[in-house]
């Protein structure tokens, strides 16, 4: 009688080395899938890029930061960045976990670009056409030096007399910015009472788009009442007001405005112009996305600081339509009026909701961990099965 050798036959050692081997394969491979899941996806972008005069740019780097820190960066050709075909070169911003919903900035040789449209925020696997700007006009001959307080030549000096080039403009600078571009409408209106029957005096500005009526609280008022109105003004009038704004503290902490119109509102009336009044303000609904949020700000003298500044104005939503929307302001005197929309809190997210979110995220992916592992242990416990079976057999 013969025995049988204690030692495992080839077939046994094939079979268990193979074993081994996909053990250690299905470990190894299941740690690499989750940190797969958790690379960011970038973000891309192209467009167009001009001076403020509409010249084309060429041969300029432009990069893209978020959080102050560089994410990207591509050459200029023939006044475009990248392209809108698939397979055109982008702007690639590979943003970082958490930054999801921050700003995007965009820098050309290292100077700060204006963005069309004009805030843009990160969000991961995004393909968005974004048109920049760059400011020419700092380079402009010209200019009498005694008159500092038109010293930049544009909105987009921010410069201005008290904090240099990083400074909001102050409404003075907004002023000079304004004197530079041609009023979507520049009307007169005789100060005549258009309903005697409602206290006050009550008129109705003759050729304007924004404002509707002005309602003087004084009665028996005469004179005139000029009206430059700025619709859909451009898009460095619309930052420098929104940060200027912001800077004076006449926007709630935290939010930031899309200003919609431009209105300066001058009566040749001295009685007039010292009156307190309603002023209803129309503006297309295709600007705003929440009326409700709509508010407007004024130019106002600050006794404290001696100097013009914002503040925000009791706002009332008249009127809702399909082609616009309808305010009134109470002011007690007139100057420079911005119709906006507050957006609360930008670019931060609701620690609940941010929670929520995160939660849902580390549920996913733990879903996702979990389910890899038990496909591991499947294969391990089928393959083991195969194992001792043959093992089994050869030992029979």
């Amino acid at each position: 009688m013969s025995l049988r050798s204690s030692q495992p036959s080839r077939t046994q050692q094939v079979t268990i080395v193979l074993i081994a081997f996909l053990t250690l394969g299905g470990v190894a491979a299941a740690p690499g899938a989750v940190v797969a899941q958790n690379e960011p996806i970038p973000a891309a972008y192209y467009g167009s890029i001009t001076t403020t005069d509409g010249a084309a740019v060429d041969g300029v780097e432009i990069t893209a930061e978020i959080n102050g820190e560089e994410r990207g960066s591509i050459t200029a050709e023939d006044g475009t960045y990248g392209g809108s075909e698939t397979l055109d070169e982008k702007l690639v911003v590979n943003g970082e976990e958490g930054e999801q919903g921050d700003t995007v900035e965009f820098f050309v040789d290292g100077e700060p670009a204006e963005t069309d449209p004009g805030s843009i925020s990160y969000q991961p696997d995004a393909v968005q056409q974004v048109d920049l700007t760059i400011d020419t006009s700092s380079g402009d001959d010209g200019g009498d030096d005694s008159d500092s307080s038109g010293g930049g030549g544009g909105g987009s000096s921010t410069g201005g007399q008290e904090g240099g080039d990083d400074a909001p403009p102050t409404v003075a600078e907004i002023r000079n910015t304004l004197d530079l571009v041609e009023p979507s409408t520049t009307t007169r209106t005789p100060i005549v009472d258009n309903d005697p029957d409602t206290p006050g005096t009550q008129v109705t500005p003759e050729g304007t788009e924004s404002v509707r009526l002005i309602s003087f609280q004084t009665e028996g008022l005469s004179g005139n009442v000029d009206i430059n109105e700025y619709i859909n003004p451009p898009q460095q009038i619309r930052n420098d007001v929104a940060s200027s704004v912001t800077a004076a503290g006449a926007a709630p902490e935290g939010s930031s405005l899309d200003v919609v119109s431009v209105a300066d509102i001058t009566p040749d009336n001295e009685a007039a112009e010292e009156s307190a009044a309603t002023v209803t303000f129309a503006i297309p609904a295709s600007e705003v996305d929440d009326p409700d949020e709509v508010a407007v700000v004024k130019e106002t003298y600050d006794f404290e600081q001696q100097q013009n500044t914002w503040s925000a104005l009791p706002t009332t939503v008249e009127n809702v339509g399909d082609e616009e929307i309808t305010v009134s302001t109470d002011a007690e005197s007139f100057s420079l009026f911005a119709v906006a929309e507050v957006n609360p809190n930008d670019g931060a997210v609701d620690d609940s909701d941010q929670q929520q979110d995160d939660g849902q995220q580390d549920d996913g992916q733990q879903d996702g961990d979990s389910s890899t592992a038990l496909l591991v242990v499947g294969l391990l416990v089928v393959l083991a099965a195969i194992g001792a079976f043959l093992y089994t057999r050869q030992n029979n």
